[in-house]
Protein backbone atom coordinates (compact mmCIF):
# COMPACT_ATOMS: atom_id res chain seq x y z
CA UNK A 1 0.00 0.00 0.00
CA UNK A 2 2.80 2.42 0.92
CA UNK A 3 4.60 1.81 -2.41
CA UNK A 4 1.55 2.54 -4.57
CA UNK A 5 1.53 6.34 -4.90
CA UNK A 6 -1.88 6.32 -6.60
CA UNK A 7 -3.54 4.61 -3.65
CA UNK A 8 -5.07 6.30 -0.61
CA UNK A 9 -6.25 4.22 2.33
CA UNK A 10 -9.51 5.27 3.95
CA UNK A 11 -10.06 4.00 7.51
CA UNK A 12 -13.60 4.29 8.91
CA UNK A 13 -13.80 3.48 12.60
CA UNK A 14 -15.71 4.31 15.81
CA UNK A 15 -14.45 7.51 17.47
CA UNK A 16 -12.86 5.55 20.33
CA UNK A 17 -10.87 3.42 17.88
CA UNK A 18 -9.40 6.27 15.86
CA UNK A 19 -6.72 6.96 18.46
CA UNK A 20 -5.47 3.38 18.06
CA UNK A 21 -5.10 3.87 14.32
CA UNK A 22 -3.37 7.22 14.93
CA UNK A 23 -0.89 5.50 17.22
CA UNK A 24 -0.15 2.72 14.73
CA UNK A 25 0.36 5.16 11.84
CA UNK A 26 2.55 7.46 13.91
CA UNK A 27 4.63 5.05 15.98
CA UNK A 28 4.93 2.01 13.68
CA UNK A 29 4.47 3.15 10.09
CA UNK A 30 5.74 6.71 10.66
CA UNK A 31 3.42 8.15 8.01
CA UNK A 32 1.29 11.27 7.85
CA UNK A 33 -2.48 11.19 7.64
CA UNK A 34 -5.61 13.32 7.48
CA UNK A 35 -8.64 13.04 9.75
CA UNK A 36 -12.37 13.78 9.79
CA UNK A 37 -13.99 13.29 13.19
CA UNK A 38 -16.23 15.06 15.69
CA UNK A 39 -13.29 15.94 17.96
CA UNK A 40 -10.85 17.14 15.31
CA UNK A 41 -10.52 17.37 11.55
CA UNK A 42 -7.42 18.26 9.57
CA UNK A 43 -5.99 17.77 6.09
CA UNK A 44 -2.38 16.78 5.44
CA UNK A 45 -1.40 17.33 1.77
CA UNK A 46 1.16 14.53 1.99
CA UNK A 47 -1.12 12.14 3.84
CA UNK A 48 -1.82 8.84 2.15
CA UNK A 49 -4.21 7.78 4.91
CA UNK A 50 -7.55 9.36 5.79
CA UNK A 51 -9.11 8.47 9.15
CA UNK A 52 -12.88 8.99 9.36
CA UNK A 53 -15.12 8.59 12.38
CA UNK A 54 -18.10 6.37 11.53
CA UNK A 55 -20.28 9.14 12.93
CA UNK A 56 -18.98 11.55 10.27
CA UNK A 57 -19.48 9.61 7.02
CA UNK A 58 -21.93 12.23 5.69
CA UNK A 59 -19.41 14.97 6.46
CA UNK A 60 -16.65 13.04 4.65
CA UNK A 61 -18.53 12.27 1.42
CA UNK A 62 -17.43 15.48 -0.44
CA UNK A 63 -13.78 14.80 0.48
CA UNK A 64 -14.05 11.19 -0.68
CA UNK A 65 -15.62 12.31 -3.96
CA UNK A 66 -12.67 14.65 -4.62
CA UNK A 67 -10.09 11.97 -3.80
CA UNK A 68 -11.88 9.51 -6.09
CA UNK A 69 -11.23 11.80 -9.06
CA UNK A 70 -7.44 11.49 -8.76
CA UNK A 71 -6.66 8.38 -6.72
CA UNK A 72 -7.59 4.77 -6.15
CA UNK A 73 -9.22 4.29 -2.75
CA UNK A 74 -8.78 1.31 -0.45
CA UNK A 75 -11.39 1.16 2.31
CA UNK A 76 -11.06 -0.37 5.79
CA UNK A 77 -14.11 -0.38 8.08
CA UNK A 78 -13.23 -1.24 11.67
CA UNK A 79 -15.82 -2.72 14.06
CA UNK A 80 -17.99 -3.31 11.00
CA UNK A 81 -20.55 -5.24 13.04
CA UNK A 82 -21.58 -1.88 14.54
CA UNK A 83 -23.84 -0.36 11.92
CA UNK A 84 -23.38 -2.56 8.85
CA UNK A 85 -25.49 -5.56 9.91
CA UNK A 86 -28.76 -3.70 9.53
CA UNK A 87 -29.77 -2.32 6.10
CA UNK A 88 -32.12 0.13 7.84
CA UNK A 89 -29.38 1.78 9.89
CA UNK A 90 -28.10 5.25 8.97
CA UNK A 91 -24.55 4.00 8.61
CA UNK A 92 -25.61 1.27 6.18
CA UNK A 93 -27.56 3.77 4.06
CA UNK A 94 -24.62 6.18 4.07
CA UNK A 95 -22.23 3.43 3.08
CA UNK A 96 -24.34 2.46 0.09
CA UNK A 97 -23.62 5.95 -1.28
CA UNK A 98 -19.83 5.50 -1.13
CA UNK A 99 -19.46 1.76 -1.70
CA UNK A 100 -18.56 2.03 -5.40
CA UNK A 101 -15.67 4.46 -4.94
CA UNK A 102 -13.46 1.80 -3.31
CA UNK A 103 -11.34 -0.44 -5.52
CA UNK A 104 -10.66 -2.69 -2.51
CA UNK A 105 -12.76 -2.89 0.64
CA UNK A 106 -12.15 -4.67 3.96
CA UNK A 107 -14.62 -5.06 6.83
CA UNK A 108 -12.89 -5.81 10.15
CA UNK A 109 -14.50 -7.39 13.19
CA UNK A 110 -12.90 -9.02 16.21
CA UNK A 111 -16.27 -9.73 17.82
CA UNK A 112 -17.50 -12.53 15.64
CA UNK A 113 -20.19 -13.65 18.10
CA UNK A 114 -22.08 -10.45 17.31
CA UNK A 115 -22.16 -11.40 13.65
CA UNK A 116 -25.41 -13.34 13.54
CA UNK A 117 -26.07 -14.98 10.21
CA UNK A 118 -28.61 -12.35 9.11
CA UNK A 119 -26.21 -9.53 9.98
CA UNK A 120 -23.43 -11.38 8.18
CA UNK A 121 -25.64 -11.63 5.08
CA UNK A 122 -26.17 -7.87 4.94
CA UNK A 123 -22.48 -7.07 5.46
CA UNK A 124 -21.40 -9.45 2.70
CA UNK A 125 -24.14 -8.16 0.41
CA UNK A 126 -22.74 -4.67 0.91
CA UNK A 127 -19.30 -5.97 -0.11
CA UNK A 128 -20.59 -8.06 -3.02
CA UNK A 129 -24.32 -7.72 -3.83
CA UNK A 130 -24.40 -10.76 -6.12
CA UNK A 131 -22.55 -13.27 -3.95
CA UNK A 132 -25.40 -14.45 -1.70
CA UNK A 133 -28.35 -13.35 -3.83
CA UNK A 134 -31.62 -11.89 -2.60
CA UNK A 135 -32.50 -12.23 1.09
CA UNK A 136 -35.59 -14.32 0.26
CA UNK A 137 -33.46 -16.80 -1.71
CA UNK A 138 -30.81 -16.88 1.02
CA UNK A 139 -33.44 -17.75 3.64
CA UNK A 140 -34.85 -20.50 1.41
CA UNK A 141 -31.42 -22.02 0.69
CA UNK A 142 -29.70 -21.82 4.07
CA UNK A 143 -32.02 -21.03 6.96
CA UNK A 144 -34.65 -22.96 8.86
CA UNK A 145 -37.39 -20.47 9.70
CA UNK A 146 -40.12 -20.76 12.33
CA UNK A 147 -43.08 -18.47 11.68
CA UNK A 148 -45.56 -17.71 14.42
CA UNK A 149 -48.42 -15.34 15.08
CA UNK A 150 -48.17 -12.95 18.01
CA UNK A 151 -50.56 -10.43 19.50
CA UNK A 152 -49.35 -6.91 20.16
CA UNK A 153 -50.92 -3.89 21.80
CA UNK A 154 -50.70 -0.62 19.85
CA UNK A 155 -50.30 2.82 21.38
CA UNK A 156 -54.06 3.33 21.32
CA UNK A 157 -54.41 -0.02 23.15
CA UNK A 158 -55.78 -1.96 20.22
CA UNK A 159 -54.88 -5.64 19.87
CA UNK A 160 -53.26 -6.56 16.54
CA UNK A 161 -51.81 -9.80 15.27
CA UNK A 162 -48.73 -10.13 13.11
CA UNK A 163 -46.41 -12.87 11.90
CA UNK A 164 -42.81 -12.94 13.00
CA UNK A 165 -39.97 -15.11 11.75
CA UNK A 166 -37.37 -16.81 13.95
CA UNK A 167 -34.18 -18.39 12.65
CA UNK A 168 -34.11 -21.75 14.44
CA UNK A 169 -31.47 -23.57 12.42
CA UNK A 170 -29.32 -23.80 9.30
CA UNK A 171 -29.09 -26.06 6.26
CA UNK A 172 -26.68 -26.57 3.36
CA UNK A 173 -23.92 -25.26 5.64
CA UNK A 174 -21.06 -26.82 3.65
CA UNK A 175 -22.24 -25.07 0.49
CA UNK A 176 -22.57 -21.77 2.35
CA UNK A 177 -19.15 -22.26 3.93
CA UNK A 178 -17.51 -22.66 0.53
CA UNK A 179 -19.10 -19.40 -0.65
CA UNK A 180 -18.03 -17.54 2.49
CA UNK A 181 -14.47 -18.76 2.10
CA UNK A 182 -14.26 -16.56 -1.01
CA UNK A 183 -14.68 -13.36 1.00
CA UNK A 184 -13.88 -14.09 4.67
CA UNK A 185 -10.26 -14.04 5.82
CA UNK A 186 -9.55 -15.24 9.34
CA UNK A 187 -6.42 -14.09 11.12
CA UNK A 188 -6.16 -14.98 14.77
CA UNK A 189 -3.66 -15.28 17.56
CA UNK A 190 -4.35 -17.91 20.21
CA UNK A 191 -4.24 -16.72 23.80
CA UNK A 192 -3.58 -18.59 27.01
CA UNK A 193 -6.46 -17.64 29.31
CA UNK A 194 -6.69 -18.79 32.91
CA UNK A 195 -10.05 -18.35 34.66
CA UNK A 196 -10.07 -18.13 38.46
CA UNK A 197 -13.26 -18.08 40.54
CA UNK A 198 -13.45 -16.39 43.94
CA UNK A 199 -16.58 -16.86 46.03
CA UNK A 200 -17.97 -15.30 49.18
CA UNK A 201 -21.42 -15.11 50.81
CA UNK A 202 -23.68 -12.24 51.82
CA UNK A 203 -23.96 -11.65 55.54
CA UNK A 204 -27.32 -11.60 57.34
CA UNK A 205 -28.00 -7.89 56.74
CA UNK A 206 -26.94 -8.08 53.09
CA UNK A 207 -29.17 -11.11 52.56
CA UNK A 208 -32.15 -9.28 54.05
CA UNK A 209 -31.56 -6.33 51.70
CA UNK A 210 -31.12 -8.66 48.71
CA UNK A 211 -34.49 -10.31 49.35
CA UNK A 212 -36.05 -6.88 49.72
CA UNK A 213 -34.57 -5.71 46.39
CA UNK A 214 -35.46 -8.92 44.53
CA UNK A 215 -39.06 -8.45 45.67
CA UNK A 216 -39.15 -4.99 44.12
CA UNK A 217 -39.32 -3.18 47.48
CA UNK A 218 -36.07 -1.24 47.33
CA UNK A 219 -37.35 1.56 45.05
CA UNK A 220 -40.70 2.78 43.75
CA UNK A 221 -40.01 2.05 40.07
CA UNK A 222 -38.85 -1.49 40.85
CA UNK A 223 -42.45 -2.56 41.45
CA UNK A 224 -43.25 -2.17 37.75
CA UNK A 225 -39.89 -2.39 35.94
CA UNK A 226 -37.80 -5.55 36.06
CA UNK A 227 -34.72 -3.70 34.78
CA UNK A 228 -34.87 -1.40 37.82
CA UNK A 229 -35.19 -4.44 40.06
CA UNK A 230 -32.11 -5.99 38.47
CA UNK A 231 -30.21 -2.77 39.07
CA UNK A 232 -31.37 -2.68 42.71
CA UNK A 233 -30.20 -6.21 43.47
CA UNK A 234 -26.83 -5.46 41.86
CA UNK A 235 -26.55 -2.32 44.01
CA UNK A 236 -27.20 -4.41 47.12
CA UNK A 237 -24.63 -7.05 46.16
CA UNK A 238 -22.08 -4.33 45.30
CA UNK A 239 -22.79 -2.30 48.44
CA UNK A 240 -23.81 0.96 46.74
CA UNK A 241 -27.54 1.00 47.46
CA UNK A 242 -28.87 4.17 49.14
CA UNK A 243 -30.68 1.87 51.58
CA UNK A 244 -27.40 0.47 52.92
CA UNK A 245 -24.92 1.81 55.46
CA UNK A 246 -21.81 1.78 53.30
CA UNK A 247 -19.42 2.54 56.14
CA UNK A 248 -19.01 -1.20 56.61
CA UNK A 249 -16.95 -3.05 54.01
CA UNK A 250 -18.94 -5.92 52.52
CA UNK A 251 -17.69 -9.48 52.14
CA UNK A 252 -17.55 -9.04 48.37
CA UNK A 253 -15.46 -5.88 48.71
CA UNK A 254 -13.04 -7.64 51.07
CA UNK A 255 -12.68 -10.44 48.53
CA UNK A 256 -11.92 -7.97 45.73
CA UNK A 257 -9.19 -6.30 47.79
CA UNK A 258 -7.71 -9.73 48.57
CA UNK A 259 -7.63 -10.75 44.88
CA UNK A 260 -6.17 -7.39 43.83
CA UNK A 261 -3.44 -7.71 46.48
CA UNK A 262 -2.60 -11.19 45.19
CA UNK A 263 -2.36 -9.89 41.61
CA UNK A 264 -0.08 -7.05 42.66
CA UNK A 265 2.17 -9.43 44.58
CA UNK A 266 2.33 -11.68 41.51
CA UNK A 267 3.26 -8.69 39.32
CA UNK A 268 0.05 -8.70 37.26
CA UNK A 269 -1.10 -5.28 35.95
CA UNK A 270 -4.85 -5.44 36.59
CA UNK A 271 -8.11 -4.10 35.15
CA UNK A 272 -11.25 -4.14 37.33
CA UNK A 273 -14.59 -4.21 35.50
CA UNK A 274 -17.84 -2.86 37.02
CA UNK A 275 -21.28 -2.53 35.46
CA UNK A 276 -22.18 0.81 37.07
CA UNK A 277 -20.29 4.06 37.62
CA UNK A 278 -21.44 4.20 41.26
CA UNK A 279 -19.81 0.80 41.85
CA UNK A 280 -16.62 1.95 40.13
CA UNK A 281 -16.49 5.04 42.34
CA UNK A 282 -17.06 2.93 45.46
CA UNK A 283 -14.20 0.57 44.57
CA UNK A 284 -11.94 3.48 43.68
CA UNK A 285 -12.60 4.92 47.16
CA UNK A 286 -11.80 1.59 48.84
CA UNK A 287 -8.61 0.93 46.87
CA UNK A 288 -7.35 4.43 47.62
CA UNK A 289 -8.22 3.97 51.30
CA UNK A 290 -6.09 0.82 51.45
CA UNK A 291 -3.50 1.75 48.84
CA UNK A 292 -0.57 1.53 51.26
CA UNK A 293 -1.51 -2.01 52.30
CA UNK A 294 -2.15 -2.98 48.67
CA UNK A 295 1.00 -1.38 47.25
CA UNK A 296 -1.03 0.92 44.98
CA UNK A 297 0.43 4.29 43.99
CA UNK A 298 -2.61 5.49 42.05
CA UNK A 299 -5.84 4.30 40.45
CA UNK A 300 -6.78 4.86 36.80
CA UNK A 301 -10.37 5.21 35.56
CA UNK A 302 -12.09 4.89 32.18
CA UNK A 303 -15.83 5.56 32.18
CA UNK A 304 -18.28 7.50 30.05
CA UNK A 305 -17.14 11.05 29.42
CA UNK A 306 -13.40 10.33 29.58
CA UNK A 307 -11.78 12.07 26.59
CA UNK A 308 -9.86 10.30 23.83
CA UNK A 309 -6.61 11.97 24.86
CA UNK A 310 -7.09 10.82 28.46
CA UNK A 311 -7.87 7.26 27.31
CA UNK A 312 -4.68 7.28 25.26
CA UNK A 313 -2.67 8.54 28.24
CA UNK A 314 -4.14 5.89 30.53
CA UNK A 315 -3.51 2.95 28.22
CA UNK A 316 0.17 3.95 28.09
CA UNK A 317 0.70 4.17 31.87
CA UNK A 318 -1.09 1.03 33.12
CA UNK A 319 1.20 -0.68 35.62
CA UNK A 320 1.12 -3.19 38.49
CA UNK A 321 0.78 -0.40 41.07
CA UNK A 322 -1.82 1.48 38.98
CA UNK A 323 -4.94 -0.71 38.65
CA UNK A 324 -7.43 0.46 36.02
CA UNK A 325 -11.15 0.56 36.83
CA UNK A 326 -13.48 0.49 33.82
CA UNK A 327 -17.17 0.34 32.99
CA UNK A 328 -18.53 -0.78 29.61
CA UNK A 329 -17.24 2.55 28.24
CA UNK A 330 -13.75 1.08 28.62
CA UNK A 331 -14.71 -2.20 26.96
CA UNK A 332 -14.64 -1.12 23.32
CA UNK A 333 -12.08 0.19 20.85
CA UNK A 334 -9.19 0.55 23.27
CA UNK A 335 -5.99 -1.45 23.64
CA UNK A 336 -5.16 -2.33 27.22
CA UNK A 337 -2.47 -4.91 26.52
CA UNK A 338 -0.21 -3.44 29.20
CA UNK A 339 -2.44 -5.35 31.63
CA UNK A 340 -2.64 -9.14 31.74
CA UNK A 341 -5.36 -9.58 34.38
CA UNK A 342 -9.02 -8.63 34.48
CA UNK A 343 -11.10 -8.83 37.64
CA UNK A 344 -14.81 -9.03 36.84
CA UNK A 345 -16.29 -7.48 39.96
CA UNK A 346 -19.54 -7.65 37.99
CA UNK A 347 -20.10 -10.01 35.08
CA UNK A 348 -22.25 -8.55 32.29
CA UNK A 349 -25.41 -10.48 31.43
CA UNK A 350 -24.38 -10.36 27.76
CA UNK A 351 -21.79 -12.98 26.79
CA UNK A 352 -20.68 -10.80 23.86
CA UNK A 353 -19.82 -7.98 26.26
CA UNK A 354 -17.78 -10.36 28.42
CA UNK A 355 -15.69 -11.33 25.42
CA UNK A 356 -15.39 -7.72 24.32
CA UNK A 357 -13.89 -6.83 27.71
CA UNK A 358 -11.55 -9.83 27.72
CA UNK A 359 -10.49 -8.69 24.26
CA UNK A 360 -8.98 -5.51 25.73
CA UNK A 361 -5.98 -7.48 27.08
CA UNK A 362 -5.82 -10.19 24.39
CA UNK A 363 -4.13 -7.97 21.82
CA UNK A 364 -1.60 -8.88 19.15
CA UNK A 365 0.98 -6.56 20.71
CA UNK A 366 0.76 -8.05 24.20
CA UNK A 367 4.09 -8.99 25.76
CA UNK A 368 2.45 -11.44 28.17
CA UNK A 369 2.33 -15.17 27.48
CA UNK A 370 -0.71 -15.62 29.70
CA UNK A 371 -3.84 -13.63 30.63
CA UNK A 372 -5.77 -14.06 33.87
CA UNK A 373 -9.53 -13.67 34.29
CA UNK A 374 -10.75 -13.41 37.90
CA UNK A 375 -14.47 -13.70 38.68
CA UNK A 376 -15.73 -12.27 41.99
CA UNK A 377 -18.98 -13.89 43.14
CA UNK A 378 -21.38 -13.40 46.02
CA UNK A 379 -22.86 -16.89 45.99
CA UNK A 380 -26.59 -17.37 45.60
CA UNK A 381 -27.17 -13.94 44.05
CA UNK A 382 -27.26 -12.41 40.59
CA UNK A 383 -23.49 -13.02 40.56
CA UNK A 384 -24.04 -16.78 40.55
CA UNK A 385 -26.69 -16.51 37.83
CA UNK A 386 -24.36 -14.55 35.54
CA UNK A 387 -21.43 -16.85 36.25
CA UNK A 388 -23.52 -19.89 35.28
CA UNK A 389 -24.66 -18.13 32.10
CA UNK A 390 -21.00 -17.48 31.25
CA UNK A 391 -20.03 -21.08 31.93
CA UNK A 392 -22.88 -22.17 29.67
CA UNK A 393 -21.06 -20.31 26.88
CA UNK A 394 -17.50 -21.22 27.86
CA UNK A 395 -16.99 -23.20 24.65
CA UNK A 396 -17.82 -20.05 22.75
CA UNK A 397 -15.25 -18.05 24.73
CA UNK A 398 -12.59 -20.71 24.23
CA UNK A 399 -13.35 -20.82 20.50
CA UNK A 400 -13.14 -17.06 20.08
CA UNK A 401 -9.77 -16.76 21.80
CA UNK A 402 -8.43 -20.01 20.42
CA UNK A 403 -9.69 -21.81 17.34
CA UNK A 404 -12.08 -19.95 15.04
CA UNK A 405 -14.20 -21.02 12.09
CA UNK A 406 -15.25 -18.68 9.32
CA UNK A 407 -18.94 -19.10 10.00
CA UNK A 408 -20.13 -16.56 12.59
CA UNK A 409 -20.64 -17.79 16.11
CA UNK A 410 -23.98 -17.55 17.79
CA UNK A 411 -24.33 -17.95 21.53
CA UNK A 412 -25.60 -21.32 22.66
CA UNK A 413 -29.29 -21.30 23.49
CA UNK A 414 -29.86 -21.72 27.20
CA UNK A 415 -32.36 -24.42 28.05
CA UNK A 416 -35.36 -22.23 28.82
CA UNK A 417 -36.85 -24.23 31.67
CA UNK A 418 -33.46 -24.52 33.35
CA UNK A 419 -32.72 -20.81 33.06
CA UNK A 420 -36.22 -19.96 34.26
CA UNK A 421 -35.57 -22.02 37.40
CA UNK A 422 -32.25 -20.23 37.93
CA UNK A 423 -33.89 -16.82 37.58
CA UNK A 424 -36.52 -17.67 40.18
CA UNK A 425 -33.89 -19.07 42.54
CA UNK A 426 -31.13 -16.50 42.10
CA UNK A 427 -32.65 -13.26 40.84
CA UNK A 428 -36.13 -13.33 42.30
CA UNK A 429 -35.20 -15.14 45.52
CA UNK A 430 -38.03 -13.38 47.40
CA UNK A 431 -40.42 -16.09 46.14
CA UNK A 432 -38.75 -18.53 48.57
CA UNK A 433 -37.77 -15.95 51.16
CA UNK A 434 -34.11 -17.02 51.23
CA UNK A 435 -31.06 -17.30 49.03
CA UNK A 436 -30.40 -20.58 47.30
CA UNK A 437 -27.85 -22.87 48.95
CA UNK A 438 -25.08 -24.77 47.20
CA UNK A 439 -26.97 -28.04 47.82
CA UNK A 440 -30.17 -26.63 46.30
CA UNK A 441 -28.29 -25.32 43.29
CA UNK A 442 -26.74 -28.72 42.73
CA UNK A 443 -30.25 -30.14 42.91
CA UNK A 444 -31.27 -27.87 40.03
CA UNK A 445 -28.38 -29.26 37.98
CA UNK A 446 -29.29 -32.82 38.84
CA UNK A 447 -32.91 -32.21 37.82
CA UNK A 448 -31.82 -30.87 34.46
CA UNK A 449 -29.07 -33.41 33.81
CA UNK A 450 -29.41 -32.85 30.07
CA UNK A 451 -27.90 -29.35 30.46
CA UNK A 452 -24.90 -29.98 28.23
CA UNK A 453 -23.25 -27.44 25.99
CA UNK A 454 -21.98 -30.10 23.61
CA UNK A 455 -25.45 -31.41 22.78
Amino acid sequence: MLKNRDLITIVIAPPKALMSFEKELTEKLHVSYSMISTEKSFKNPNGRFLLISNTCIDKAIPTLAELYKTHKLLGIVDESHNGLQNPKSNMYKQFIQIRKIFCILYFLTATSCKNNIEGMYWMITLLNPSLLGAWSNFKYNYLIINRKRITQTTRNRQKVQRTIEEIVGYKNIERLQSILNEVIIVRQKEYNLEFNYHTTHLNETETKNYLKASGGKMSEKAKDFWSVRLRDITFVVDNVSDEIDREEISNKEKLLLKVLLQNIRENKPTIIYCEYVSVLERLDYLIRAFKRDLGVSNTLIIKGGVSMSERKRIQDIIAVDKPLLITSAGGESINLQKANAIIFYDLPYDIAKIMQIIGRITRVDTEFSKQYIDIIEAFGTTDTYKRLCMEKNMKLIESLFGKMNTLPYTTYDNEQKFMSTLRRSLLWAFTKGKLITEEELQGVFNKFDDWNIDE
